[in-house]
């Protein structure tokens, strides 16, 4: 009984620090407005698809799947809606 932290535990832990430290650092290279490496075209979508898919991955593994359904959808509706009305890139 108790708490027991195994090495199994850490890789675990150095996992979810890590994910958040990638996201960062991508969005501050690639999906900020003033990013020093802007992305366009068909390498902006794969980089949202990357970003957003990541948050629904997160609610999915906190084991609230309505939420990521919710999540999801909504990501899409909101890019489908951008490029209808021409707000969708990176400029």
């Amino acid at each position: 009984m108790g708490f027991h932290a195994g090495p199994r535990h850490a890789v675990d832990l150095a996992a979810r620090r890590r994910g958040p430290v990638v996201l960062v650092v991508l969005w501050g290279l690639c999906g900020s407005p003033k990013s020093k490496y802007k992305v366009r075209g068909a390498g902006r979508v794969g980089f949202e698809v990357v970003w957003f898919g990541a948050g629904v991955v997160a609610l999915v593994g906190a084991g609230v799947y309505d939420w990521a359904l919710v999540f999801a959808l909504v990501c899409v509706v909101s890019k489908t809606l951008a490029v209808i009305w021409r707000q969708a890139g990176g400029s």
